[in-house]
Order: structure tokens, then sequence, then C-alpha cells
């Protein structure tokens, strides 16, 4: 009477086999996870950037008056558009508060600020006006908070409407790039 069972070396193949389904399953689930978070981090590149975007349109969008100045064009020669914008906000016009989106590193900062001078610091007075000795008044922040990041740049540029172009960047790059006119802010929407 013959035993059945399995000889050695199909208990070698079987095992091969099993090696090998294995190992492949797991190079799939591996290949999965990469482009998983690969697509992770894209995707967090494009809220940033839309966050980004969308907070600077509707404050910008508000606005009563520019303080930096910026060029015409994103080439304009010997002015390179600054990656910190600062306008007036035109939320509350009676207390002469200014944003300031400026970009420290990869982080992009919204600055809320007022200008006042030394002999009264709680009256805000705008940026442009000199005291009786001819000195512009003083800076204060009161908040500035961090609202995007993974950017590699930012640009401001324009005449009545002002171009904002965002760029970020990790393992990927994404650009984004808007308009805006500025409604309140004198010789805009013409």
């Amino acid at each position: 009477m013959q035993k059945k069972g399995f000889t050695l070396i199909e208990l070698l193949i079987a095992l091969a086999c099993g090696v090998l389904i294995f190992g492949g399953i797991l190079a799939i689930f591996s290949l999965a996870r990469i482009a998983l978070e690969r697509e992770g981090r894209r995707a967090e590149l494009n809220q940033n950037g839309r966050i980004a975007i969308e907070r600077i349109s509707r404050e910008l969008r508000q606005a009563e008056a520019f303080v930096t100045s910026i060029p015409l064009t994103d080439t304009t020669q010997g002015f390179p558009p600054p990656s910190s914008f600062e306008f007036l906000d035109g939320h509350d016009p009676d207390s002469l508060t200014y944003l300031r989106y400026h970009l420290e590193g990869t982080l992009l900062y919204r600055e809320l600020s007022y200008y006042s001078f030394p002999t009264d610091p709680q009256t805000h007075v705008p940026v442009i006006l000199l005291d009786l000795d001819g000195n512009p008044p003083g800076k204060t922040v009161v908040e500035d908070v961090i609202i995007a990041e993974n950017l590699a740049n930012i640009e401001f540029f324009g005449d009545k409407t002002v171009t904002i172009r965002v760029t970020l960047q990790n393992d990927s790059m994404v650009i984004y790039q808007t308009s805006i006119t500025a409604r309140n802010v004198p010789g805009s929407g013409d």
C-alpha cells in the first residue's frame, strides 16, 4: 500500500510560488501607498494655493489704498514683483487698519496692523500722515498669522488690477494666478 503525500520538491515549489505571490502583493501595496502619499501632498499644495488666493482676493477687493508699490508687469525692468503687499483694509473704514501678506521661507503670513504717533498711540492714522516735526507714524502689529505653507514664491504686480501669482512646491509644483480689482481704491475699476 502506497502512502499519499507531498514530496519535498512539491513542497518547495508550492512554498516558492507562495513567496512570489506574497511578494507581488506586497510590491503592489507599497506602490499604491507611495502614490497615495504623493497625491495627498499634491492635494495639500492645491488647498494651500486655493486658500491663499481666495483670502488675499477677498480682502484686496475691499482695499481702500495700496501702501506697497508694485510694478506694472512681472517683467518690468529693474522693478521685480514684491513678495509682500500691504494695503488699507476696507472692511472697517473707521479703524484705519492695514493688512500685509508676506512670505517668510515657505510660509505665507497675514499681518494686521495700524499706524500711530508716539504722542497718541491709541489713535490710528493713515500711513502717509506726518506729525508736526515731519516724522512718519510708527507701526503696531496686532497679529501676524500663517495662512498657507509650502509656498516657493508669491508675486504682486499690476496697475489698476493687481495680479497675484502663487507658486507652491514640495515634491511637485503648482502655480495659481488671479487678477483682482480693488473696488475702493481711487483709480481702480474705471
